[in-house]
């Protein structure tokens, strides 16, 4: 995740939370960056398993495709 892919993340959840913008109020607690929020981390991890939980996993078998055993 880039820099700027956080900042949009945070302005569209009205996260002001200072240790997840501000790198110096980080730096003064400890954190050597500003912290990922867990709502961000959440999401991430629900968006990689859409695949696998939406029946979307296909694989081509003898030409057509069909999804994937379970």
């Amino acid at each position: 995740m880039t820099e700027a892919e956080h900042v949009q993340v945070l302005a569209l959840m009205g996260n002001e939370a200072p240790v997840h913008s501000d790198i110096e109020y980080c730096r003064r607690t400890g954190h050597q960056q500003v912290l990922v929020c867990g709502m961000l981390t959440l999401n991430i991890v629900l968006g990689m398993t859409v695949r696998s939980t939406s029946g979307l996993s296909w694989c081509q078998h003898d030409g057509a495709a069909a999804p994937l055993p379970p």
